[in-house]
């Protein structure tokens, strides 16, 4: 038997044990979707900060990537003695440039073409990738003046794209 200390009745004909508190199913239930609505809010914002942190991440590897063609691709231009482009014509996705060894006078050639959505770079008859997720790129020359336009675009995120068009002048011989 439960012995009855108050004599309250909790509404349903039981008596309730005076200093027992608790909490009913439907006090219970409220606490539980208020905490689902609180957990869900907070969810939602940690997942738009992961990914806003990594598409900013796929754009700067867009970005470093843009910078790296410039650096590879200049150095050898400003060597060039002799090119395959056609002054004045329209840009192409190739490039041979020819170039001499300062130090032992070697000639040299580079060739530089698009394959897939990589750059290849041959040296002398080796083959080694330049540049990863390049959507394009255009060489063309006027006078002693390259101009190349690339675009590189972040692994599977079109939206990352970096265009990039750089100028460079062919060193003249000393």
């Amino acid at each position: 038997k439960i012995k009855c200390l108050d004599s309250k009745s909790t509404g349903r004909g039981r008596p309730r044990l005076a200093g027992r508190a608790g909490f009913t199913l439907i006090e219970l239930l409220v606490g539980i979707s208020i905490m689902a609505m609180v957990t869900t809010v907070l969810a939602s914002g940690v997942s738009q900060a992961f990914k806003q942190a990594r598409f900013q991440r796929t754009g700067l590897t867009s970005q470093d990537e843009s910078r790296r063609l410039y650096l590879v691709i200049t150095r050898d231009l400003q060597i060039a003695t002799a090119t395959d482009l056609v002054d004045g014509a329209a840009p192409v996705s190739s490039v041979t440039i020819t170039w001499v060894d300062p130090n032992t006078s070697a000639v040299h050639t580079t060739a530089y073409s698009l394959s897939g959505t990589n750059l290849v770079r041959t040296v002398d008859g080796v083959a080694m990738t330049a540049g990863r997720n390049i959507s394009a790129i255009g060489f063309s020359i006027s006078t002693s003046l390259f101009t190349v336009a690339a675009t590189a675009t972040s692994e599977g995120n079109a939206n990352t794209a970096v265009a990039s068009t750089w100028n460079v002048y062919k060193r003249t011989a000393p």
